[in-house]
């Protein structure tokens, strides 16, 4: 029997769920928006994650899982 603790962290940056938004807003030259002065630029959101699980070994072909996550997210995309 054999018994498996994970822990982890990611920090993510998470852009547009709408991935047009990107091309649509940039001002440069190739831009959509090029001569607005309307458009904002895109920021993106920030997102801390946290990951917990387990795994338990009960002879050479069974085991059990289990996993929970919960996040923290900041910015435009929540």
């Amino acid at each position: 029997m054999g018994s498996v603790l994970r822990v982890s962290y990611a920090r993510v940056f998470l852009t547009t769920y709408n991935e047009n938004l990107v091309l649509s807003s940039s001002t440069d030259l190739g831009g959509l928006g090029a001569g607005s002065n309307s458009v904002q630029a895109l920021v993106p959101a920030r997102r801390n994650q946290f990951n917990v699980g387990i795994e338990q070994q009960f002879g050479a072909k069974f085991g059990v899982q289990a996993e929970y996550f919960w996040k923290f997210t900041d910015g435009p995309s929540e």
